[in-house]
């Protein structure tokens, strides 16, 4: 089993050094990307890296836009994805992407708005694995009146459907990687996903012997 990362924009794998400090027995492998080159074209990098290893399972943790992104490479591997485990996730886009992409165009506010093609199709993935999302509510950036995070709505992260359990966390959009409760949601979201995937293989043993 890998714990597969994925930072946020702007960030880089080190985000998550105080959770893997804290959760050290874990094997962790980090994805990274750069927004200057596009969504789609990072999110091909990511699942030629992920094709190198054909038998292991995953268990995604990520932040921010890195979420997208794990959610995607989730439904790409539905198989073998035993959890989604996320920080300030943009499920429904970044509000302030809208405008200021018209102030100062970038490809990170294109592929972020609501309306893109990239957060329309997170919405329709089917993902079957348990989907945790923790819910940052400090920050009150003054682009918006909505409950946020500095960057993030509260809305935009409770945005995506199905088998998704919230945690609202008083934390900003990064200070999240640093809090205690990160650490005691993200551990017990990795464990239950170990331990059901012990007890479907001991399922699966079973039939097999039956048969």
């Amino acid at each position: 089993m890998l714990v597969i990362t994925c930072h946020g924009n702007s960030n880089t794998k080190q985000s998550f050094n105080y959770i893997k400090l804290c959760l050290p027995r874990y094997t962790y492998i980090d994805l990274s990307f750069d927004s200057r080159l596009g969504f789609w074209n990072n999110l091909e990098v990511m699942e030629d890296l992920l094709s190198y290893y054909p038998d292991e399972q995953f268990i995604f943790l990520t932040h921010s836009l890195g979420s997208v992104y794990a959610a995607y490479l989730a439904s790409f591997y539905r198989k073998r994805t035993l959890a989604l485990i996320t920080l300030s996730a943009p499920w429904g886009g970044s509000e302030a992407a809208t405008l200021l992409n018209v102030i100062a165009p970038t490809q990170l506010f294109r592929d972020i708005k609501p309306s893109s093609d990239v957060i329309k199709g997170v919405q329709q993935l089917s993902l079957y694995c348990p989907i945790t999302s923790i819910v940052t509510t400090s920050g009150q950036s003054s682009l918006w009146v909505k409950i946020n995070d500095g960057v993030l709505s509260r809305e935009s992260m409770m945005a995506l459907k199905g088998d998704v359990e919230y945690y609202d966390v008083h934390a900003t959009h990064n200070e999240i990687l640093l809090h205690e409760a990160t650490v005691e949601i993200v551990e017990e979201a990795i464990e239950q996903a170990f331990q059901k995937s012990k007890e479907n293989a001991l399922i699966n043993e079973m039939e097999e012997c039956d048969e």
